[in-house]
């Protein structure tokens, strides 16, 4: 993709479909640093913008000084290229704030650098990275805060970047008709890309789809892909050579979510909600091979709240909840669905048991102390038990496991702590 063709880069609909769902990827991972600045404003906004999010995200502000700071075309004037795109509004305070410490790290520096008027040489730039962090240490609370805030905004705004394509490809990519079509109705076409045959049905000049590629990733391997009307909603289908192994993926851009369907020799194998390119968000579950739920859990914007997990005979034995604070409870039933055990986890990472109840309810270490009676489910057609001594709320001694009253494994431990046997 380093070939432009007037001011955008140079694409086909093929390889716009195989960046799907991300189609920022669709302008960013091939085209040269290089050319940058010769893009159209909008463009060369979502391109130095993508650079700056994909450094910061992967080794903070720091990494984006280092590697960029000194190799980048024209890389002080990036806060004002990001500006150009509206779209990217929220970042540039992010990008202004970062490079006025850079310059400020620069100037100061400016004496002893091996190149004349404040340009930093390759050699150079982890001394004036180094102080760039140390400024925002004193003046701005520290790269980390930095980071944290710029990450809480930045997958809306590649979100928004996204819908912005979507909406109009041409703006960002300059993506030629296929021979024949006209652009307007209904219309098919067929074309290779990098994953194999693509056949696309377009509306007014988009391919909304459905869309098929063959041989997609692996031979005997498919990719569907289809629009919604408004652009704004994708569901793609990828098979593997095995008909009955599929995932869906279902995206909505105005929400920026996504729910992606995992299936294993035909049946439903896992569910999982996200927040778009970020953190899990929503509902997730796992099914066994039968068919049944083995693990759920609900997460908002990547803090898990509750989770619950399930044995092979579809009991619930085990549920983890977790509030704002942190405080994190486990609490384990038996077989007919009543509290087994209740504990909470303990800042240094122990269970701490507030309770443990036998079948009929009678507590087993009153005030903490006493016997621990745990039932773990059934595993394989084993009903496994975990049996030891509770200490003031905390194991201490020997655990056994038994699976049909079997013993399968020992563990043993000194107030809450698991030591070597």
């Amino acid at each position: 993709m380093a070939e432009t063709r007037g001011t955008r880069p140079n694409s086909d609909w093929a390889q716009f479909l195989e960046a799907a769902p991300n189609f920022l990827e669709a302008i960013a991972p091939d085209a040269d640093t290089d050319l940058y600045g010769d893009f159209d404003p909008v463009v060369r906004a979502v391109l130095y913008f993508d650079l700056f999010d994909g450094q910061v995200a992967n080794g903070g502000v720091a990494q984006y000084y280092l590697n960029k700071g000194c190799s980048l075309r024209e890389f002080d004037r990036a806060p004002d290229f990001v500006a150009a795109n509206p779209v990217l509004a929220d970042a540039v305070p992010f990008l202004r704030q970062a490079h006025a410490f850079w310059v400020e790290a620069r100037t100061d520096l400016a004496a002893t650098l091996s190149r004349p008027g404040g340009v930093v040489a390759e050699d150079d730039a982890l001394r004036v990275a180094e102080r760039a962090c140390a400024l925002f240490e004193a003046q701005a609370g520290g790269t980390g805060a930095f980071e944290a805030r710029f990450f809480q905004v930045h997958d809306e705004i590649r979100m928004r970047v996204n819908r912005a394509i979507l909406e109009t490809p041409h703006a960002y990519l300059d993506i030629p008709a296929p021979p024949g079509l006209t652009g307007r109705g209904i219309e098919t076409a067929e074309m290779d890309g990098a994953y194999g045959r693509w056949r696309l049905r377009f509306v007014d000049g988009f391919p909304i789809g459905p869309n098929l590629c063959q041989d997609a990733g692996a031979p005997g391997g498919l990719r569907l892909l289809r629009f919604t009307d408004d652009r704004m909603h994708l569901e793609c289908d990828d098979w593997s050579s095995d008909p009955q192994d599929f995932r869906r993926l279902w995206v909505d851009y105005r929400a920026g979510v996504y729910s992606e369907r995992a299936f294993r020799a035909g049946r439903l194998n896992g569910v999982q909600g996200r927040r778009w390119l970020g953190p899990a968000h929503g509902l997730s579950e796992d099914y066994g091979p039968d068919g049944a739920v083995r693990h759920t859990s609900l997460s908002i914007d990547g803090a898990r709240v509750i989770e619950e997990y399930f044995d092979d005979n579809g009991g619930r034995r085990l549920v983890v909840q977790r509030d704002p604070d942190g405080r994190e409870v486990w609490r384990c039933f038996h077989v007919d669905g009543r509290l087994n055990t209740e504990a909470m986890l303990t800042a240094d990472l122990r269970k701490r048991y507030l309770r443990c109840l036998d079948p009929s309810g009678a507590d087993l270490a009153p005030g903490g102390t006493g016997v621990f009676q745990e039932y773990s489910g059934v595993f394989e057609g084993r009903m496994r038990w975990l049996t030891g001594t509770l200490v003031d709320g905390f194991l201490d001694g020997d655990v056994v496991r038994t699976d049909n009253g079997e013993v399968t494994a020992v563990e043993r431990f000194e107030k809450g702590f698991r030591r070597d046997a």
